[in-house]
C-alpha cells in the first residue's frame, strides 16, 4: 500500500520544529529592526544638526537667535527639535562656541560643540 502525504503527527511535528527555530530568529530579527531604525534616527539628526549650523553661518552674529532657543525641523517625515546654546569664544566678539542637541521625542540623538569665527 503506497501512501502520498503526511500523517497528522508528522505535520505536527514539523510544525512544532519550525516554531522553535522561530522562536530563536525572532528576537534577533526585532533587535537588528530596532538598531536599524535607531541608526536612521541619529543619521537623521547629524543632518538636521549639520542643517542648522549651514543657516547659521549664513547669519550675521548680531542676528543669531537668543541662547538657549529651539528651532523645530522636519527631516525624513520625523520631527525633531534642535536646542541651541551660544556664547563668546574666549573675549572674541567674531567668535561664538555654539552647542547643539538634537532630539526626538524628547531623547536626545545627538550634540556637537564647535567654535564658529565670523571672517570679516
Amino acid at each position: 500500500m503506497s501512501r502520498n502525504g503526511f500523517t497528522l503527527v508528522e505535520a505536527l511535528i514539523a510544525v512544532a520544529i519550525l516554531g522553535i527555530i522561530l522562536a530563536g530568529i525572532l528576537p534577533s530579527f526585532i533587535s537588528y529592526a530596532r538598531l536599524n531604525t535607531d541608526s536612521e534616527f541619529r543619521t537623521s539628526a547629524v543632518a538636521v544638526a549639520q542643517e542648522v549650523m549651514e543657516d547659521l553661518r549664513q547669519l550675521e552674529l548680531a542676528r543669531w537667535p537668543e541662547t538657549e532657543e529651539v528651532w523645530p525641523r522636519n527631516m525624513g517625515g520625523r520631527d525633531f527639535e534642535v536646542l541651541i546654546e551660544h556664547e563668546p569664544w574666549e573675549d572674541r566678539s567674531s567668535a561664538r562656541e555654539v552647542h547643539l542637541q538634537v532630539a526626538h521625542d524628547d531623547r536626545i540623538l545627538y550634540e556637537v560643540k564647535t567654535v564658529y569665527t565670523q571672517l570679516n
